[in-house]
């Protein structure tokens, strides 16, 4: 018998012959997602009988990936993409900042902002996200070209220097953050990272002889005519291997097999295309974990109302960054989406590293928190081993997920980390540094009592922020963080209308929370609001859609969903 890799194979099928990148999986950065596709292509390369040719649906990170995979090893694939452009989710954002093993926190590699990592030995990658992190940002160039210019005349002006120069070689009131993003050693902004990540695809395409006909990428196609495709194919491949007891011989198709894309955009070239065929052994879903529950619940009694509560989604520009530190926000949920948004709120900082370096700028909070960060380290290693082997079981009817329980258990012991570290000399004076000035508040809101599907730097910076504050107030002129657990009923509405104003997102909100046990609601006026629910509806997501599967079939192949990635995935040999 021949030995082949499987796990991927196991974990991503969720149809005969049809695999799901995306759907119901526990690690879901950027980083996971290509290593993921990669390592997938890899055991579809290997089987005794490979197949020869594959649709993928999604021209994301994950679809691209995976196509770029296959066709290094001469498979053909087609790409089909409803949107006219590959990674368009983060095309139009520039708020959201991206790293790529923020996630591995405090290891020591969660601050290498270089891909694949720097200091590795031997490390040999051909991914889509191979030196991406290179270079800084366009905009931090123009920003410094700015900042360098005004220092330049108001420095002359102080000297009395009409020449050009010396100068010393960076303006004083650059911060390190700065500098080190002119280094490129920080998170890109997502706009920046999916332009860079389409120059490199471009390059891959291009290089392909025209004879080989390996990689097409076709974008404005029909989404429903895919649908119908790739439903059908699901339900007769499975038949297939009910009456054949195998596999379909991968070149040799059906009619079900064939597929016809009536009209589409040849990426590459960008003419249209019409009536493309394609003959497919496999189907790849890379087309993302569907649209987001954005909105919260309505409350029955709107005297005022003029619209709902409602914030953006998560790939939306909403220029929290600069927003005022004296608004009141409602952030909902307990998963990494909210508590990102929490801490985007509360510091202004671009991206969890940067609160965790200005943290660390004091020698005596530097000094405690590194000797924290084996035990961090350690616990979180724990919770991810741990999750990774537990699944659900059922108790009085009802699902009962045991990684809530893992999550709680990681929760507690953060917090009384976080609790010992704020008897720490510099800790609170340190924490006190990164938040915003002002009058604000931002309101924490969730159903659970403790933080759910989180990274640890995320889960951590909210409970060192949560203890360090005076119980039941603020550190002194600070914007507050005010952690609202165990609510059994979230509602609200809009009593203004939504506009921007300071490039943010703002109206006036009333929201009514009930907590559990209690029996009466009591209303929290708001300014901003982000809804971090998560999916729409499981059926919402590509999978359910596509192959009309349950959720019981989804979760009883994703029980291997929480099994943690390598940092990079080894080229095929």
């Amino acid at each position: 018998m021949t030995a082949i890799n499987s796990l991927a194979l196991i974990a991503l099928k969720c149809a005969p012959n049809v695999f799901d990148l995306s759907s119901d999986m526990t690690h879901a950065s950027i980083r996971d997602q290509v290593v993921r596709a990669r390592l997938l292509a890899r055991d579809l390369a290997q089987l005794p009988k490979p197949p020869q040719s594959v649709l993928v649906v999604g021209a994301g990170f994950a679809g691209v990936s995976v196509a770029m995979a296959l066709a290094a090893q001469k498979i053909k694939v087609l790409v089909v993409e409803v949107n006219r452009q590959p990674f368009q989710l983060q095309s139009k954002v520039s708020d959201r900042y991206v790293a790529p093993f923020m996630y591995e926190w405090p290891s020591h590699n969660a601050d290498d902002q270089s891909y694949p990592p720097a200091g590795a030995p031997a490390w040999s990658d051909d991914s889509i996200l191979a030196g991406l992190w290179d270079a800084p940002a366009i905009a931090t160039l123009k920003q410094a070209g700015r900042d360098r210019g005004a220092w330049r005349k108001r420095w002359k002006r102080l000297h009395g220097v009409r020449s050009h120069g010396p100068y010393p070689a960076e303006p004083p009131h650059w911060d390190e953050w700065f500098v080190r993003e002119l280094r490129g050693q920080v998170p890109l902004p997502a706009k920046e990272l999916a332009r860079r990540a389409r120059a490199r695809l471009l390059e891959h395409l291009a290089a392909i002889p025209p004879t080989s006909a390996q990689l097409k990428i076709l974008t404005r196609v029909d989404a429903d005519a895919i649908k119908r495709f790739v439903g059908a194919f699901a339900k007769q491949m499975g038949s297939w291997y009910q009456s054949m007891s195998s596999p379909p011989i991968p070149g040799s198709y059906r009619p079900w097999q064939h597929l016809r894309v009536a009209t589409g955009v040849d990426w590459l070239t960008s003419q249209p295309e019409h009536n493309v065929p394609c003959d497919v052994d496999a189907v790849i879903l890379g087309g993302g974990a569907g649209p987001e529950r954005v909105e919260l619940d309505a409350y029955p009694f709107k005297f005022d109302a003029v619209g709902p509560a409602a914030g953006l989604s998560f790939w939306d520009n909403d220029g929290w960054l600069g927003a005022s530190a004296d608004d009141h926000v409602g952030v909902f949920g307990a998963g990494d989406g909210a508590l990102q948004d929490a801490l985007r709120a509360l510091t202004g900082h671009k991206h969890p590293l940067m609160t965790i370096h200005a943290i660390r700028r004091d020698p005596r909070a530097r000094a405690a928190l590194t000797a924290v960060e084996p035990e961090l380290a350690a616990i979180d290693r724990q919770n991810w081993l741990a999750a990774s082997w537990t699944q659900v079981s059922e108790e009085k009817g009802k699902p009962r997920f045991h990684r809530g329980v893992l999550d709680e258990v990681l929760d507690q012991r953060c917090r009384a980390i976080a609790c010992r570290l704020s008897e720490q000399p510099g800790i609170n004076q340190a924490v006190a540094d990164i938040l915003l000035a002002g009058t604000g508040v931002v309101y924490h809101v969730f159903q659970e009592n403790y933080f759910t599907k989180s990274y640890l730097l995320n889960r951590f910076l909210l409970h060192l922020i949560d203890v360090c504050q005076p119980p039941g107030g603020r550190l002194a002129g600070k914007i507050r963080y005010s952690s609202m657990p165990d609510m059994a009923e979230i509602r609200g509405y809009a009593r203004s209308v939504v506009s921007a104003r300071q490039g943010y997102q703002r109206a006036d909100y009333r929201i009514w929370l009930k907590r559990r046990y209690s029996l009466s609601y009591f209303s929290v006026p708001m300014h901003r609001v982000a809804v971090r629910y998560g999916r729409l509806h499981p059926d919402s997501q590509p999978g359910h859609q596509l192959l009309g599967l349950s959720s019981e079939k989804i979760a009883e192949r994703t029980c291997l969903g929480g099994v943690s990635y390598p940092h990079v995935a080894e080229p095929m040999p």
